[in-house]
C-alpha cells in the first residue's frame, strides 16, 4: 500500500506563487506518492496544487498597508489551518511573506506538521524580532542567498543554501539562459568599441513598478514621467526605444492601464515569462521597483535605476529597523553600489534621467555596470543543468520519510 505524503505550500503573493508552482512541479515530477495542497494563485493551481486560500487578497507592502490586510490574513490562516488539521498534512512549506507565514508556521507546528521555509523572511535586513519564532516553529530553512544562510546559521537557525530557484523559473519559461549568459559575459568583457556595437542592438527600456497596488499607485506615475523624458531625450536614436511593461498574474492591469492612459510614448505589455526574459535580453535600461525584479534584471546584465517609495509610517519603521546599507538586491549581493538606488524623496524624474543619461549610452560606465551585474548569477549558485527546486523538493521528501524507491520522472 502506497503511503501518500501530504504537502501544503503557502505562498503569499505573485512571486511566491511562481516559486510555489515550480516547487510543486518538482514534487510531482520526482515522486508519485505526494498530494499537494496550498494557498496561492493560478500558477500553483495549474501545477496541481489543491488551493485552500487565495493569496491575491493580502498581497501588500509596508506597515500601513499591512494593517489594512489583517482581516484577510486571519481568514486565510484559519482556512489553511483547517486543511492542515483535516488532511493530516506531513509537511508545510512556507514561501516568503513573513507576516502571514510565521503565524501559519505556529499553527502548523501546534497541529503536529513538519514545517519548512523556502525563501525565508529577510531577517538580515529587518525584523530580527521574528528570529525566536522562526527557530521555534520552523524545522528547516532553505535560504536563497549564501550570506542569508550564513546569517541564519550564525543565529542558530537550521538553514541550508541549495541555490536560488530563479534559474528554474527562467528555464521553465523556455528562454535559453545558459547560452545568453555565456554570450553576455563575452560582450561585457570585450573592448569598449566592440561592446558599443552590441549595445546599439539593445532597443528596449523595461518599466517595472511592482505588482502590488500600493507600488503601482506610488511608483508608476513617476516611472511614466521618467519614461516620457527618456523617450524625448533619445528620440533621435536609430529606431528609438520600445518601452516594455511585464505584467505579473496578480497585477491589477486595469489600474496600470488607467495610469498609462495619458502616457506620451509607445509601450507594450508582456504577460509570459518567456517574453519578459526575451525583452530583458534586448534591454538597454530599466526603471524598477526594489524587489525580485531587480534580481532578474541583474541576471541579464541590464543597467537600471532602483526605486523605493513607501508610506511615511513604513519609512519611519524602516529607518529604525533596517540593517542593510543598500535597498536593491544587486547591490546587497555585490556588497557595493553597482546600480543607483533612489529612495523616498530621492526618487524623482530628474534623478532618474541623470542616471539614465550615464547608463544608456554605450561606453565604459554602461559596460562596467553590465559586467558587475552579470556576476550575480555566480553569487546565486548558478550551475548549468542544475535545479535548486528539485534539490529542495528532494530534501524535504527525505525529511518527512518519503520512499525513494517510488517511480521517479526527471523534469
Amino acid at each position: 500500500m502506497v503511503n501518500i505524503k501530504k504537502i501544503f505550500i503557502s505562498a503569499g503573493e505573485s512571486s511566491g506563487d511562481i516559486y510555489g508552482a515550480r516547487l510543486a512541479m518538482s514534487f510531482k515530477g520526482l515522486y508519485n506518492d505526494v498530494k499537494l495542497y496550498g494557498m496561492g494563485l493560478n500558477r500553483m493551481k495549474a501545477a496541481g496544487v489543491q488551493i485552500a486560500g487565495c493569496a491575491k487578497k493580502h498581497s501588500v507592502m509596508g506597515i500601513a498597508e499591512i494593517i489594512t490586510s489583517l482581516h484577510a490574513n486571519y481568514t486565510n490562516i484559519k482556512k489553511c489551518a483547517e486543511v492542515i488539521k483535516s488532511e493530516k498534512i506531513d509537511a508545510v512549506i512556507l514561501i516568503d511573506y513573513a507576516g502571514f507565514n510565521l503565524k501559519l508556521a505556529e499553527a502548523a507546528k501546534r497541529l503536529g506538521s513538519r514545517v519548512f521555509y523556502f525563501i525565508p523572511p529577510k531577517l538580515w535586513a529587518w525584523g530580527a524580532f521574528r528570529m525566536p519564532g522562526l527557530k521555534k516553529n520552523v524545522d528547516k530553512i532553505y535560504s536563497i542567498f549564501k550570506f542569508e544562510n550564513d546569517f541564519l546559521n550564525k543565529n542558530k537557525a537550521n538553514s541550508v543554501f541549495l541555490g536560488h530557484p530563479i534559474f528554474d523559473i527562467i528555464k521553465l519559461s523556455g528562454f535559453d539562459y545558459d547560452s545568453y549568459l555565456l554570450n553576455a559575459k563575452k560582450d561585457a568583457e570585450a573592448a569598449v568599441l566592440d561592446s558599443m556595437q552590441k549595445c546599439a542592438a539593445k532597443n528596449k527600456v523595461i518599466l517595472m513598478p511592482g505588482s502590488r497596488k500600493s507600488e503601482i499607485s506610488t511608483l508608476l506615475p513617476l516611472i511614466i514621467e521618467s519614461a516620457e523624458a527618456v523617450n524625448k531625450l533619445y528620440s533621435q536614436r536609430a529606431g528609438g526605444f520600445e518601452f516594455i511593461l511585464p505584467i505579473a498574474p496578480s497585477t491589477d492591469e486595469i489600474l496600470v492601464k488607467r495610469c498609462l492612459k495619458r502616457a506620451k510614448f509607445e509601450y507594450r505589455f508582456v504577460h509570459s515569462d518567456f517574453d519578459k526574459y526575451k525583452a530583458f535580453s534586448e534591454a538597454a535600461f530599466a526603471i524598477a521597483s526594489s524587489g525580485t525584479a531587480t534580481l532578474e534584471l541583474a541576471l541579464f546584465g541590464v543597467p537600471m535605476v532602483i526605486l523605493y517609495k513607501v508610506a511615511a509610517l513604513t519609512e519611519l519603521a524602516g529607518r529604525l529597523l533596517l540593517k542593510t546599507k543598500y535597498i536593491g538586491l544587486p547591490n546587497i549581493l555585490a556588497k557595493t553600489s553597482i546600480v543607483p538606488e533612489l529612495v523616498q524623496r530621492q526618487a524623482t524624474c530628474e534623478n532618474i534621467i541623470y542616471h539614465a543619461s550615464k547608463l544608456i549610452p554605450a561606453g565604459y560606465l554602461r559596460q562596467i555596470a553590465a559586467r558587475n551585474l552579470l556576476k550575480t548569477a555566480a553569487l546565486l549558485k548558478y550551475e548549468r543543468g542544475r535545479s535548486p527546486s528539485d534539490q529542495v523538493a528532494s530534501d524535504i521528501y527525505s525529511e518527512i520519510g518519503g520512499c525513494f524507491e517510488s517511480d521517479k520522472q526527471v523534469l
